[in-house]
């Protein structure tokens, strides 16, 4: 599926970037450790990493775990368009 020019706004600041590439060397990994090694405060990274993740670049699970309070999430990158919930939506929108 070929993608517009913007449709990559997710990698227009560097942070994203840093942290987009964070994930691709150790994919399935919490924020907070993708957070600290990129040297983002973890509210931040939370917030450029839903951006990513809304431009279909990557994608997250929620861990379940028998642990009371929020289930932790890790984020995996995006290989392939059909991967992603927002490359498709974004295409259904083009028809």
């Amino acid at each position: 599926m070929l993608r517009r020019t913007q449709d990559f706004r997710g990698l227009t600041q560097r942070r994203r970037l840093r942290l987009l590439q964070s994930i691709q060397r150790g994919p399935g990994r919490r924020a907070g450790e993708i957070a600290s090694e990129c040297g983002i405060p973890l509210n931040t990274a939370r917030d450029h990493l839903r951006v990513l993740e809304n431009d279909g670049l990557i994608r997250s699970e929620t861990v379940h775990v028998s642990t009371r309070g929020r289930p932790p999430i890790i984020f995996y990158p995006v290989r392939e368009a059909t991967t992603s919930e927002a490359p498709r939506n974004e295409a259904s929108t083009l028809e």
